[in-house]
């Protein structure tokens, strides 16, 4: 498994460029990311548990592409990961990648507190 500490979680510069420098926009989307995270981090760790592959796989697909949107850069190349894992049937895999959703929601959210 490879670790996302190497990858920063947040990318301010790249989201408000993305927003065109609207910093109230950007405090709306990321509220809205945080939402989504909270929602769909324990749901892909509660598919993988019943070993539904399937429905992991689409939640990691969904949660990549809201990270990659926000400039959470280390979540969705979490997501990426938990999403091939499913797509190569490797359940071991999945539930552990899934299982780094948590710390890394947390080090999300510290990057943007700052």
């Amino acid at each position: 498994m490879q670790t996302n500490a190497a990858l920063p979680a947040f990318d301010r510069e790249d989201l408000l460029l993305r927003l065109g420098q609207d910093t109230a926009l950007a405090a709306q989307i990321l509220e809205m990311t945080i939402e989504e995270l909270e929602e769909q981090g324990p749901a892909i760790e509660l598919a993988l548990a019943g070993g539904d592959l399937a429905v992991g796989r689409e939640l990691a697909h969904s949660l990549k592409g809201v990270t990659a949107n926000t400039s959470a850069i280390g979540l969705s190349d979490l997501a990426a990961q938990i999403e091939n894992a499913c797509r190569g049937s490797d359940l071991v895999l999945a539930r552990e990648l899934a299982s780094c959703l948590s710390p890394e929601t947390v080090r999300f959210k510290k990057a943007i507190a700052a």
